[in-house]
């Protein structure tokens, strides 16, 4: 009898569910962008370019005053 899953077909289909920091990064991008300017245009193009994005806010001070503690209030 033939064997019905060689090495070839399961390397074919393996399929990867794992959460990979570029994900990550841009959903934590698009929720912060949300947050600021409610637009889902703005929060799109914030998702792909994720992680300037989060250093972009680093940089202009917008977490100051305890900010990322209300960004994580409002959405969880």
């Amino acid at each position: 009898m033939r064997n019905l899953f060689t090495k070839f077909d399961v390397k074919k289909y393996k399929i990867n569910v794992g959460l990979n920091s570029k994900t990550a990064i841009g959903v934590l991008s698009l929720l912060i962008s949300w947050y600021f300017n409610k637009s889902i245009l703005w929060g799109i193009f914030h998702y792909v370019f994720g992680i300037y994005y989060l250093i972009y806010c680093i940089i202009s001070r917008a977490f100051s005053n305890g900010e990322l503690l209300e960004i994580f209030n409002y959405y969880f």
